[in-house]
């Protein structure tokens, strides 16, 4: 059978060589592969906006529930090791935020033309924000110190896992981009 089939095209290679699709043809398969381009976009802007806004849901109840229905003793060596005016607090802190402030700027500098995801980038980092003044404020009323800490800790590195997943996945597609875009010249 395989043979056959080999023998035929072979007989009639002129034949099949003879008819080349027209212009019109390949515009049409461009306009479609534009259009397929823009929809997956679109579409990973969507899962990761749902994806931060999962992961920050998850933080919440976390938090909430280490807050409210934690019965662990507070460690008072470790309360009045870490207050919070102590230096360690501080750097960890200003260390995490200018972190985040970095990761931000790259993010928003390779998306200077996708605005939608500056503003789910925003919407998170806002929500995550809210939590950690609130943890802030927990801190400062002496509340569970050692947990409210660690929380401070997680908020700041959900942040940073964020923006870092946002930075991967717009790095990634800029070079596939442009590696379509050299295949296309």
């Amino acid at each position: 059978m395989r043979e056959s089939l080999e023998r035929f095209i072979d007989q009639n290679r002129e034949a099949f060589d003879a008819y080349s699709p027209s212009a019109d043809l390949w515009d049409r398969i461009a306009e479609k592969s534009a259009e397929v381009k823009k929809d997956r976009r679109r579409q990973t802007i969507f899962v990761l906006s749902r994806t931060a806004a999962a992961a920050v849901v998850i933080l919440v109840a976390t938090l909430s529930w280490q807050l409210f229905f934690s019965k662990s003793p507070v460690n008072d060596e470790f309360t009045a090791q870490y207050s919070p005016l102590d230096e360690e607090v501080k750097e960890a802190a200003m260390y995490y935020e200018t972190e985040i402030e970095r990761k931000k700027e790259m993010v928003f500098n390779l998306t200077a033309s996708q605005p939608a995801i500056r503003e789910g980038v925003e919407m998170d980092m806002a929500g995550l924000d809210e939590v950690l003044q609130q943890l802030k404020n927990d801190l400062k009323d002496n509340v569970a110190n050692a947990d409210v800490l660690a929380a401070m800790i997680q908020n700041y590195r959900l942040k940073l896992d964020i923006l870092e997943q946002i930075l991967s996945y717009v790095e990634k597609n800029d070079s596939n981009l442009e590696n379509t875009e050299l295949h296309e010249l």
